[in-house]
């Protein structure tokens, strides 16, 4: 009975959390500007009508969450079915959370730090919908096996680790390689430091045993994706969007710190890394019962930093290393039982550090978004004013240049090339999807061309909007171009 209860108040505390800060997807917004969410709602809700992923629409993410905004619209045609999905999926990082935390405290201050959790999440969720959140509860269930694993592991002896938790890593991984490779990093390094441990003791059997495991999980995700996409002759072209064209627009470090607010943006993204790294470094210097565990997690923490960093990320990228935050208050609660009055106190005051801090960015966050408006319809109006200058007949051939996708999304367009939004900026990622989108325009298939004066166009681009296009209408932010006629 009182687990139900718990299940129901997080359930509850969920779908509050969603209807606030899941900006794309909430009842409370009205046609909100977020351009990620956007764009997998679209790939999704085509999908649901029947439209292939990668071939009929495409962008550079891997499947699962285009799954789950088809199945989000397949279950009512709208962004609340997408909504439900969320609220299940964060329903389950809630009570992960829970169980993670009571491995060391007591019921009511698990219940209270899981509850923290959302003010954690809040602080880093930009617009709601992203592939985050949907690998967020796989990652803390495997980093809940991680660290359980890690209770009583001594240096010198030989603790076997269960094949079935390598399971569950193998099938996060999947999850992880399926909606963007990078998500999995943090757990691979957390991994790749038990595969050495049991290398290092020679417990060969046992480390056989685990890679099956995980080679099992894996491939229980990946293949059922794998067949439906060759099966749709379409193979290649889901790995290309997903793998092939991310690892040619992996990014050199990129590092940008120009003002109070990116720094703020970056300080964000990399607290619970940093707040585990150096958790972790405490562990291995003072805790000599947990040594081992604070090299996994300094492992963890430091190269899911080192992508932080080199990748300039987005500040939703931090949710990933959310179960950071839990493994580390754990193990400063450990740290604080088994050391002397300093160390307690050092813990105590990385904690409330810590806690302190997401408090105000969640105040801040929480001020943002009651000043947002709650309708931005008004950003649809141009694009529909020049929708309505097109013949009935020619509206399956429109395609938009460097517009935003949530045109697509709100008007109901679809396009008749697969690169639909933000062409220049794909393009200036990797030569192969440049010769791809050229290839693509210069077919002439679309009739219609709406571009967004506020770009400059790719030259190639340019010179064959100039040679098959005529001008029809332009206004101030949007040009509409008229195919020449055949003579």
């Amino acid at each position: 009975m009182k687990k139900c209860l718990l299940i129901i108040f997080f359930a509850l505390l969920a779908v509050g959390f969603l209807s606030v800060f899941s900006i794309s997807t909430s009842f409370l917004y009205h046609c909100p500007v977020v351009v990620d969410s956007a764009i997998f709602q679209f790939v999704g809700k085509k999908w649901a009508e029947g439209y292939i992923p990668y071939v009929d629409v495409w962008e550079l993410k891997g499947p699962i969450i285009f799954l789950v905004n088809a199945l989000g619209y397949w279950i009512c045609n709208s962004k609340i079915g997408v909504l439900v999905l969320q609220t299940l999926f964060l329903l389950v990082s809630l009570f992960a959370c829970y169980k993670f935390f009571r491995m060391e405290y007591s019921e009511r201050n698990a219940i209270g730090l899981a509850v923290f959790m959302l003010v954690v999440l809040a602080i880093l969720t930009e617009g709601g919908n992203s592939v985050e959140e949907y690998t967020l509860p796989f990652l803390i269930i495997s980093f809940y096996f991680l660290y359980k694993w890690t209770k009583g592991l001594k240096p010198h002896a030989q603790k076997p680790h269960a094949p079935r938790y390598a399971w569950i890593y193998g099938a996060t991984f999947a999850i992880c390689l399926l909606t963007r490779l990078t998500n999995a990093l943090g757990l691979t390094a957390a991994v790749a430091c038990v595969s050495i441990y049991l290398a290092w003791t020679r417990q060969w059997k046992n480390l056989f045993g685990n890679v099956l495991a995980f080679i099992g999980g894996f491939l229980l995700v990946l293949l059922p994706f794998a067949i439906y996409f060759y099966a749709k002759g379409s193979l290649y072209e889901m790995w290309y969007g997903t793998v092939l064209y991310n690892l040619e627009n992996i990014r050199h470090p990129s590092l940008q710190i120009d003002s109070f607010y990116s720094l703020a943006a970056f300080v964000k993204l990399c607290a619970n890394s940093l707040f585990l790294l150096i958790t972790a470094i405490l562990v291995i210097l003072f805790n000599r019962e947990r040594r081992l565990a604070g090299v996994m997690w300094l492992c963890a923490s430091f190269f899911l930093l080192l992508w932080y960093v080199n990748s300039n990320g987005f500040v939703h990228y931090g949710i990933l290393s959310i179960p950071f935050y839990i493994i580390g208050f754990n193990e400063l609660r450990l740290l604080k039982a088994s050391g002397g009055k300093t160390i307690g106190a050092a813990s105590l005051a990385m904690s409330y550090a810590f806690l302190l801090f997401v408090a105000v960015c969640f105040c801040y966050k929480s001020y943002q978004i009651y000043q947002m408006p709650k309708d931005q319809s008004a950003e649809l109006q141009p694009y529909k004013a020049m929708i309505a200058n097109i013949p009935e007949v020619d509206r399956d051939a429109i395609v938009m240049y460097d517009c935003l996708p949530y045109v697509y999304l709100y008007l109901d367009v679809m396009p008749c090339y697969p690169y639909f939004c933000l062409q220049d900026n794909m393009m200036s990622r990797g030569a192969s999807l440049r010769h791809r989108i050229v290839d693509k325009f210069s077919s002439g298939e679309a009739k219609w061309i709406i571009v967004n004066n506020r770009y400059i166009i790719n030259p190639d681009i340019s010179t064959i909007l100039q040679e098959q296009y005529v001008l029809a209408e332009r206004t101030e932010s949007l040009t509409l171009l008229k195919k020449k006629q055949e003579r």
